[in-house]
């Protein structure tokens, strides 16, 4: 299977429908840091695969995971946000 074929982020299967809505019809469930490091080994996809498709350091993307990192600003958040661990920023 290549790379391109394979799910985008673990950040979209997490999206539900319901009440609880981000003002576009869907509300978004968060996934804790052992959710989304399973979402990989579920896939079959490594780190640092992904990190390196989306152009994320995968050392600071391991960081995200293992929760070194806060995730409160900058390029770990986009991270955390691909992840699906935050939510999106409503503009």
């Amino acid at each position: 299977m290549c790379i391109r074929d394979r799910p985008i982020a673990p950040a979209e299967e997490s999206q539900l429908d319901g009440p609880a809505s981000t003002g576009r019809g869907r509300a978004v469930k968060l996934k804790t840091r052992e959710e989304a490091a399973q979402w990989f080994a579920d896939r079959g996809i490594t780190i640092s695969e992904w990190a390196l498709e989306r152009q994320f350091n995968p050392a600071l993307v391991y960081q995200v995971l293992a929760g070194t990192r806060k995730a409160v600003r900058g390029t770990s958040f986009k991270i955390a946000v691909e992840l699906g661990m935050k939510a999106r920023p409503v503009d």
